[in-house]
């Protein structure tokens, strides 16, 4: 008797380690968690076209809430005028640069509409080329940067895409303009080079892991279960 009240206190124990355990894996807190990833595109004569093929969320980390994409984009520029008569040719001139993105899906990802999502100026380049002919001057290098956010994306459809175990292509492309002012009678060339960054931060709600020591109460507690139900078949 003695014995057997042995075992059914042992049993009454395991059980409630067993529950308790449970109970932990149960209640698990779910934990909110970011991932990023970043992509490049080296600084490269305009105008190019590139495809940003950013790595999708993998579902197994947990349950994507929204997505936030940074681009950033570097210009350098370089001016060539030349006067093709022998009077004086004078101006005021920049580089601008617009980066277009192909949204996927129907979601206006940066807001723009079809606009550029990128729209970066150089300062402005003084010329003044008195009665010479041929190239008359290049520009000092100039340069700038300019930058777009998405913000918080948290359409469903547009998580949806960027959900998986692959890559969502975003088709990119460039316009490079020049804007300001001249006089006299001249041509001019544009050299401008123009790179391109992106960072993708995904924002989920991770899924639940089990601390080990919880794996090993529930492992303990089963083994001392199955020695008990042994010795009660084999009495």
């Amino acid at each position: 008797m003695k014995f057997e009240g042995n075992i059914l206190n042992k049993t009454k124990f395991m059980k409630k380690t067993l529950a308790i355990a449970f109970a932990v894996v149960a209640g698990l807190s779910l934990r909110a968690d970011t991932i990023s990833y970043t992509n490049s595109f080296p600084s490269t004569l305009t105008e190019w076209s590139t495809t940003l093929n950013i790595p999708q969320f993998n579902p197994s980390l947990g349950t994507l809430s929204s997505i936030d994409i940074n681009l950033s984009s570097g210009i350098n520029s370089v001016l060539h005028i030349t006067n093709n008569v022998g009077t004086s040719s004078y101006g005021t001139e920049a580089s601008d640069l617009q980066i277009f993105v192909t949204n996927p899906g129907s979601y206006d990802l940066f807001g723009t509409g079809g606009a550029p999502v990128i729209n970066a100026t150089t300062g402005s380049f003084h010329y003044n080329l008195v009665g010479s002919i041929g190239w008359g001057t290049n520009s000092p290098s100039l340069s700038t940067t300019g930058g777009a956010d998405t913000g918080a994306i948290t359409d469903s459809s547009t998580l949806a895409l960027f959900t998986g175990t692959g890559t969502e292509g975003l088709p990119t492309s460039t316009i490079t303009l020049l804007s300001g002012s001249h006089n006299g009678n001249q041509t001019q060339i544009n050299e401008t080079s123009a790179n391109l960054q992106s960072v993708i931060t995904y924002d989920f709600t991770a899924a639940p892991v089990p601390e080990p020591t919880t794996f090993a109460m529930i492992g303990a507690g089963l083994a001392s279960l199955g020695m008990v139900w042994r010795r009660r078949s084999s009495k």
